[in-house]
């Protein structure tokens, strides 16, 4: 096996000097093959890339690992250079310290996993293969629950998952759109205030209920019942497939996606997102459900709830938080520490590796390279069986969460997120003479930026413990959080636990649940 770094420069190269002699090329994207077999003289090699394993540079992983060895200088790339060129000693020496650089740095895995055969093949693997070594083994009860669960995907049920999902709300207020926002007309420049959600996923993962069971369709007039229910006491996590009508959004930032509207019409569009909906198509989980409904103004006459489907509430396994709870601890302990920024870099990784996991697709599309170079098939013309085999080769000693579950991780982090919002953003006004401007000017994923009010930021401090806290039961952290060291006098343990990590940031133990706000100017 031979392991090179950035691989995919390489490859290209390669491909030109061993024209027909590759086989089994490994990639995810075309382009950027992760690992691939050459037979040269009837002698077998394979060829990894290094960088997908480490997901650091030489110079890093040389300073992270400890490695007897210092990086050289760097070298000027501009310079030109052919096989001829006398290569000067220091580009030598350069060369040669990559190398020794990586000979040290795979020891160090070859000794960790007991032989170079057993190294996984990137960094996501490392965690995978953390993780079936704990909560696999500590936990069989839960990785059969998510074997059980994901075994019910068929292809249709699959691509309805695929639509519930989304990523982190971003957007930039439209009145603030063509303008520099930090300067007043004068020239004189605006205090632009910053919050921040510590470990958002993180927090999602640890506190809130997921889908913890296997989807039933439901009656669709059952939707009126459950969307009465507030998303945190509620004993199901449910989603609906919901046709909309005159939807209008009631503040200045709109919550809603285009891209997530199907068969849509009468579109008024703010920067990518709907402010005015004439009619579409929506598939929504209950808690952008309970943001949409405060986010919009519309008659519930105009609702039509063509598909309802519902699961168990439930938290993840205990043993899944723990090593949730134990990477974000290794991340925060080097967080601001000079000369570790790489392995502070790499430790969040790690903590957002387990959230990847969750919503890695269950199948991908197919990446192959032949004869005639690469080419793409994407994984909806696979076919029926193809997935069917993918679905029956789960195992519960390799199979710590499903797809499901990571659709809630986002869900949950953008209403924390919108609920303060809610709270800022100002009203419409029928009488747009009285019409106030919003001081919201962009949000993304899990912080909002702009020129808050003493008032404003009051509100939101004020609205935290209730967004944390209520409807949140901490029975399943209590052992978890004596083992972190976390009661240093505090004794509201529903304070405490409501999230562990958010705790890092707390500067008065007092006032536990504000710890998500981080003011800054």
């Amino acid at each position: 096996r031979c392991y090179i770094h950035n691989a995919g420069f390489e490859f290209q190269h390669m491909r030109n000097v061993f024209e027909g002699s590759f086989k089994q090329v490994f990639a995810r994207n075309s382009h950027k093959p992760m690992k691939w077999h050459i037979n040269i003289n009837k002698v077998h090699f394979e060829f990894r890339c290094s960088y997908f394993l480490t997901q650091k540079s030489l110079d890093n992983w040389a300073k992270d690992e400890n490695l007897t060895v210092t990086k050289a200088d760097k070298i000027d790339y501009s310079k030109i250079r052919h096989p001829e060129t006398v290569l000067e000693p220091e580009l030598i020496d350069y060369a040669l310290r990559d190398v020794v650089t990586m000979v040290y740095g795979i020891r160090k895995y070859r000794d960790k996993y007991g032989s170079i055969d057993d190294i996984v093949l990137t960094q996501t693997g490392e965690v995978r293969y953390d993780l079936f070594n704990s909560v696999c083994k500590t936990d069989p009860r839960w990785c059969k629950l998510m074997v059980d669960i994901a075994s019910t995907y068929d292809s249709i049920q699959y691509k309805k998952l695929l639509k519930l999902f989304a990523g982190g709300w971003t957007h930039a207020n439209k009145y603030y759109a063509n303008k520099n926002p930090l300067v007043n007309d004068d020239g004189s420049y605006k205090i632009c205030h910053c919050w921040d959600l510590s470990s958002s996923y993180p927090a999602s993962m640890t506190i809130r209920k997921m889908p913890v069971s296997i989807f039933e369709s439901r009656p669709v007039k059952e939707f009126w019942d459950l969307e009465k229910v507030d998303v945190r006491s509620s004993k199901y996590r449910w989603w609906a497939r919901i046709r909309v009508k005159n939807c209008m959004t009631s503040i200045d930032n709109s919550f809603w996606s285009i891209s997530k509207t199907d068969k849509a019409s009468g579109i008024i569009a703010d920067n990518g997102r709907c402010e005015f909906i004439g009619s579409g198509e929506i598939s929504i989980i209950d808690t952008d459900w309970e943001i949409f409904k405060e986010a919009y103004d519309f008659d519930n006459s105009d609702i039509e709830v063509l598909e309802l489907q519902r699961a168990d509430a439930g938290y993840l396994s205990k043993d899944l938080i723990l090593k949730i709870l134990q990477y974000y601890g290794d991340k925060t302990s080097l967080k601001g520490v000079k000369d570790r920024e790489s392995e502070y870099k790499s430790g969040k990784q790690k903590v957002n590796i387990i959230f990847g996991c969750f919503v890695t697709k269950v199948t991908m599309d197919q990446v192959e390279f032949g004869d005639n170079g690469w080419n793409v098939t994407p994984f909806e013309s696979l076919g029926e069986e193809h997935f069917d085999q993918i679905i029956s080769s789960l195992k519960p000693e390799k199979q710590f969460g499903c797809y499901q579950l990571g659709i809630w991780v986002t869900g949950w982090s953008r209403w924390t997120l919108w609920k303060m919002i809610l709270k800022i953003d100002k009203n419409r006004s029928v009488d747009r003479g009285h019409y106030k401007q919003s001081s919201l000017v962009y949000g993304d994923t899990d912080s909002l930026k702009g020129y808050f009010t003493d008032e404003e930021m009051d509100a939101v401090r004020a609205l935290l413990p209730a967004v944390l806290v209520e409807g949140v039961r901490v029975d399943h952290l209590a052992d978890l959080v004596e083992e972190f060291g976390i009661l240093r006098g505090i004794d509201n343990l529903v304070d405490v636990a409501v999230f562990v990590p958010y705790l890092v940031d707390v500067q008065d133990e007092s006032l536990v649940a504000a710890a998500l706000v981080r003011r800054r100017r």
